[in-house]
């Protein structure tokens, strides 16, 4: 039994991917719409209508194509007013552009609009369900883009039920297969102010960073000279008697002296070599005669005076020699015989 349920689970599965790849390999027509300068490729197995070859069609549509089997049906239509031209297109406009359009359709009754791109245009899909006069229920979804200042809708419905996947790739087929011939593009007189625009604010850009890089390059120049000038005033080899003035502290406290050696060299001497008198040699003083006598007279009593003290001391010297010889004669030396000894 399980293996009864595979086997028929297999056959479906390669059965609708026969039919999914027969659908979608089906042969195409590619159909030129001249007025809206686009073309659209439709299977070969629709009924196709346009505008240039049917009287009978109905105002803004361009395009009409039935599936006899399915009853799919898609058409192409366009509107043209002053709010699709002031829009111009949806081509490189901001998403805002797009978000009000979309709230325009659901307040229309249709559904949230999804963002797509067929032919490299910006597109919004829609759905909608409504009901015929007969009481009909009509499946409906709507690719719409604003381009060349014309709104263009490929509509495709399918009356009685909803889409099913087949007609869902054949709509989605004929999506991709859109394309269009040219894009309105701006005017001379917007593109050159645009340029324009631009530039200034280039320029505008490189005036602000020129006038932040001068600023920072002279506040850097200030900065390195005052850390220049602090490393000078550290490393200088200053002579603090230099800046002194020599006749003001004189003055101020009664001393006298030189600020450095070179002062000194320069005020002790003048531009020939010889000695000023502010740096004269001392004068010495020389000793009377009676104040010589008197020096010599000094001096021999105190050599006496040592000749004597020296005499006595040779005098005591004598007699303590004297004396400790007598007593080493007198000593008789005695024999002791300690073997003797009791």
């Amino acid at each position: 039994m399980k293996k009864l349920r595979t086997a028929l689970i297999l056959i479906l599965c390669l059965f609708t991917a026969f039919s999914c790849a027969f659908s979608v390999s089906a042969e195409s027509i590619k159909y030129k719409i001249e007025d809206l300068k686009m073309s659209i490729d439709l299977p070969d197995t629709m009924t196709v209508k346009t505008k240039e070859n049917t009287q009978d069609m109905k105002e803004g549509i361009y395009l009409e194509a039935v599936e006899p089997e399915s009853s799919l049906i898609i058409s192409v239509s366009m509107i043209q007013d002053a709010e699709t031209i002031k829009v111009d297109t949806f081509v490189d406009k901001p998403y805002s552009v797009l978000e009000d359009y979309k709230e325009q359709m659901e307040n229309l009754g249709f559904s949230e609009g999804k963002d797509g791109n067929y032919g490299g245009v910006p597109f919004l899909d829609f759905s909608q369900k409504t009901t015929s006069e007969s009481g009909l229920d009509i499946y409906t979804r709507h690719s719409t883009t604003l381009i060349n200042g014309m709104s263009i809708s490929i509509v495709s419905q399918s009356p009685g039920d909803n889409f099913t996947s087949d007609e869902l790739s054949t709509i989605k087929a004929c999506l991709d297969s859109i394309r269009f011939d040219t894009q309105s593009t701006p005017s001379a007189g917007s593109v050159i102010g645009k340029v324009v625009l631009w530039i200034v604010v280039i320029l505008l850009i490189l005036g602000i960073l020129l006038l932040l890089l001068s600023y920072y390059m002279g506040k850097r120049n200030a900065q390195r000279k005052r850390d220049l000038a602090q490393e000078r005033k550290k490393n200088a080899d200053y002579d603090v008697l230099k800046k002194a003035d020599i006749r003001s502290k004189q003055e101020a406290s009664g001393l006298g002296g030189y600020k450095s050696s070179s002062d000194f060299f320069e005020s002790g001497f003048d531009a020939e070599g010889k000695a000023t008198a502010t740096t004269s040699a001392p004068t010495t003083h020389s000793p009377s005669k009676t104040e010589l006598a008197v020096k010599e007279t000094k001096t021999a009593v105190t050599h006496m005076g040592y000749f004597f003290s020296n005499l006595k001391k040779e005098f005591k010297n004598n007699r303590s020699n004297k004396k400790s010889k007598g007593k080493k004669q007198g000593r008789k030396a005695v024999d002791y015989d300690i073997f003797n000894e009791k």
